[in-house]
């Protein structure tokens, strides 16, 4: 089950942002998807933010416990980057509220450390997984051309990649 969670989590994050690229063309953030969106339909990047991080936080809680050693002590990123997630999907308005902005910005930014920090430390001796993953995101973003004007965007997706990467690496050895 863990495994299945990992993937409809990563499923939706990839349809997701295919959806975006296809339609708007890169975005400079994945958050600026919310202003590409009609008005009306602009729910659905909160509702896609929270599917993502709710599919994915047991899976990955339960992935997190499962070293056996020090490593299960920092079980709690894997919650709170999960939870952070849900807080940007839950203020996407940035532009319009500076409070807004305010949660948003720093919610983006801290659960993409607390992802990161997890996925070096505890995925030490598969450091080449999340590597890897973050090396296809440069790599798309320069051959697409598009790495300088949404290099937001591109680091998103490498912290996501990894993020993803690893999780489901753990869980499948």
């Amino acid at each position: 089950m863990t495994t299945i969670l990992i993937l409809l989590s990563m499923a939706l994050f990839v349809a997701y942002n295919i959806f975006a690229c296809v339609k708007w063309g890169v975005p400079t953030s994945l958050s600026t998807t919310y202003y590409s969106l009609p008005t009306k339909w602009r729910w659905v990047f909160t509702l896609f933010m929270w599917a993502i991080a709710i599919l994915l936080m047991p899976a990955w809680i339960e992935v997190a416990n499962s070293f056996g050693d020090w490593r299960n002590n920092l079980a709690f990123l894997s919650f709170l980057t999960c939870g952070l997630i849900c807080f940007v999907g839950a203020a996407p308005n940035f532009r319009a509220f500076e409070m807004e902005s305010k949660v948003h910005t720093i919610s983006a930014t801290a659960s993409a450390i607390t992802a990161l920090i997890w996925c070096f430390v505890c995925c030490w001796q598969i450091m080449y997984v999340p590597i890897a993953a973050a090396a296809l995101c440069l790599v798309v973003g320069l051959s697409t051309k598009t790495l300088k004007d949404c290099k937001v965007y591109w680091l998103e997706l490498m912290a996501f990649g990894a993020t993803y990467s690893s999780v489901l690496a753990v869980s499948v050895l």
